[in-house]
């Protein structure tokens, strides 16, 4: 599961002690991050925007 700290929070991982940053992954599984999750300290991080296609085809590989 990748998270963000919500806002105002000072958010620490557990194993390394470094504050943790926007699109941090965790286990969704260990207690720790599931706590912090449930409190509100750490909100699920949106979603990447999906890479859009191109409508433009791509001239790669061509003679011209």
């Amino acid at each position: 599961m990748i998270v963000d700290p919500a806002p105002g929070a000072l958010v620490r991982d557990p194993v390394t002690s470094h504050v943790i940053t926007t699109g941090t992954e965790v286990d969704e599984h260990a207690p720790y991050w599931s706590r912090l999750l449930a409190d509100g300290d750490v909100v699920p991080a949106a979603a990447p925007a999906a890479p859009r296609a191109s409508l433009i085809p791509s001239r790669e590989g061509s003679d011209q």
